[in-house]
């Protein structure tokens, strides 16, 4: 009887023993717990997907992330050193899938001490797609003009094309990839310069390097401009000879920078009849040439030839009634 009473009393002790440890376990935990210090980051999301499938629609490129920890570890702790994970290359399929939120380290460092890492949200849905490659054509992006009286006479992209992977939906149909703006805005040389590449999203990527060569050839604007009236002059006409009437004006239409033709005036072009070849009083017809400033090119002018009346200058010329000729 009194060996039952000693087990019945050793087996409560054992309970209250095992039941008080258990609280002052809790205890522990609630205190070290109570103790810690909470803080909250955003930090980056980067996906891993398989290589046959690529993601097709928005998800957060950040999530918010709680962290509950010592003082000293919580301190220690930026958004640059966690980044979140959405892990689907398990997925073989195309579709739209649940993804948990995996907060890692970016180094080892800052993990001691911290007592608990909850993101938010803590699943993504991910919608994959087929991945697809193809080769399009790329357009360079030329903003503004260049320096009045220049003009972009050529441009020229290396490599011409390129080839872009992504999903199916924005691959499939794509003949074009386009540049980072490129300004030309009141340049009047030419120029070469690396330019990035623009992908229509951020889904779509180009292979082999996001960068080309733009290359422009910037000249001076050639235009054409008509003169006239413009004066016929007639040159090397002998000594004691003279047109009877001057001949009439007429018209050149020259090509030339726009900036020097602008300063040209009607007066610096001129037609000239050549009479080197009249040796005495007539009619002749005399060939005609364009006399312009440097740098300007004769597109046409008129007439190309002229006739003309010449008469003699005769000093001692009298009439018949012996007197001096009017």
């Amino acid at each position: 009887m009194r060996i039952s009473r000693l087990f019945s009393r050793a087996g409560a002790d054992w309970l209250v023993k095992v039941l008080a440890l258990a609280a002052a376990v809790l205890l522990f935990f609630y205190n070290r717990v109570a103790g810690l210090e909470e803080t909250i980051l955003t930090v980056p999301v980067e996906t891993e997907v398989s290589e046959e499938l690529a993601i097709a629609a928005e998800y957060p490129s950040r999530v918010r992330v709680r962290l509950r920890g010592s003082e000293e570890a919580i301190s220690a702790v930026g958004s640059d050193d966690l980044i979140a994970v959405l892990d689907a290359t398990r997925f073989a399929e195309p579709g739209t899938y649940r993804v948990a939120v995996d907060v890692r380290p970016v180094g080892d460092e800052h993990r001691v001490g911290v007592f608990d890492i909850e993101p938010s949200p803590s699943f993504v849905s991910l919608e994959l797609e087929p991945r697809i490659r193809t080769t399009v054509e790329v357009s360079p992006s030329v903003v503004g003009f260049p320096a009045r009286g220049y003009e972009l006479a050529q441009s020229f992209v290396s490599p011409e094309r390129v080839e872009i992977e992504g999903p199916r939906r924005y691959v499939e149909s794509r003949t074009r990839i386009a540049t980072a703006p490129i300004e030309i805005t009141d340049r009047s040389e030419s120029f070469a310069t690396l330019v990035e590449l623009r992908p229509p999203n951020r889904f779509v990527t180009v292979r082999g390097g996001e960068t080309v060569e733009f290359s422009a050839a910037v000249e001076e604007s050639i235009v054409l401009t008509t003169f006239d009236p413009v004066a016929v002059v007639t040159i090397d006409l002998a000594q004691g000879l003279m047109p009877v009437e001057a001949p009439t004006g007429g018209s050149v239409t020259v090509q030339g920078p726009l900036l020097q033709l602008e300063e040209t005036r009607r007066e610096d072009i001129r037609l000239e009849a050549d009479a080197s070849e009249v040796d005495g009083a007539g009619v002749y017809s005399l060939p005609v040439r364009v006399d312009a400033p440097d740098g300007l090119s004769v597109v046409s002018y008129e007439p190309t030839e002229i006739v003309i009346e010449v008469e003699s200058m005769d000093d001692d010329a009298t009439d018949p009634a012996g007197g001096p000729q009017p």
